[in-house]
């Protein structure tokens, strides 16, 4: 597959391949407006993806199907899905930007994330029809986890974890700046001690 990484929907899906293609075995993202509010966060992570069995770590949206407006309801793109429609209404989108953090090197992960590349690009064809905006990548993983739910395990963070920005602020203050350094230096520390 090949994917094109310029334009306005580069950025998104970018999140996906960026995820799939890392050269950690447990990679992260977090947006620009997120940094870490919990101390032991590093421990936690390391917890759960190296020493434990969780395939991704990410927290719920804040609305169950945000990304598209309620669109995807009613507009899934893979027949997995519409055979099991009735459930996935009730599916909630993740969300992506808060926080996400896989095992790059499962088998099942690869093939989630490869699903989502695909999944995407069927999104962003479709335009306004699905995706709220036009671009956004969460209806995407959220489809292709659906269809991947038995073969992952997850682990849904609270809101405690990564803190984001209130409104559309984009500026840290001093203090969270502050959180944000200390809190990426124990996470290089945890991947040159891995």
């Amino acid at each position: 597959m090949t994917i094109d990484l310029q334009g306005k929907s580069g950025g998104r899906v970018g999140k996906a391949y960026a995820l799939k293609e890392s050269n950690f075995d447990y990679p992260f993202l977090f947006d620009g407006d997120v940094w870490v509010c919990n101390d032991d966060f590093a421990k936690e992570l390391h917890a759960m993806l190296v020493n434990g069995n969780t395939d991704v770590v990410w927290t719920l949206a804040p609305l169950s199907h945000g990304g598209t407006g309620g669109r995807a309801i009613t507009s899934f793109v893979d027949p997995r899905i519409a055979d099991h429609f009735e459930t996935y209404k009730t599916f909630r989108e993740r969300n992506t930007g808060t926080l996400v953090a896989v095992r790059r090197n499962s088998p099942a992960v690869q093939s989630w994330l490869e699903l989502t590349l695909d999944i995407y690009t069927v999104h962003v064809k479709s335009g306004e029809k699905i995706l709220l905006h036009g671009i956004n990548d969460q209806p995407s993983f959220r489809d292709a986890f659906f269809i991947h739910r038995h073969n992952l395990t997850e682990h849904l963070l609270t809101d405690a974890h990564a803190c984001r920005a209130p409104g559309d602020e984009r500026f840290l203050t001093a203090k969270n700046a502050s959180k944000l350094v200390i809190a990426f230096a124990r996470l290089v520390l945890w991947y040159i001690m891995e």
